[in-house]
């Protein structure tokens, strides 16, 4: 089981990585990570606005090939 240091490292390459194809425009380097309760990251749009990503990992793979 990976620690919770290593978990933060991999949530943020997976985020940059959905940046990277999405059509939201994230300001470089604004991306920080919340603890528990709240959402997994917090990030600020080149227009202004703050939004939160919770990120989940599907491990069933009948699941994530849907």
């Amino acid at each position: 089981m990976s620690t919770e240091h290593e978990k933060s490292i991999r949530e943020l390459e997976v985020f940059a990585s959905f940046v990277s194809l999405s059509p939201i425009a994230i300001v470089p380097g604004s991306t920080i990570k919340r603890t528990p309760p709240e959402p997994d990251l917090l990030c600020q749009t080149h227009e202004g606005e703050i939004v939160a990503f919770e990120l989940v990992e599907l491990c069933d793979p009948q699941i994530a090939k849907v």
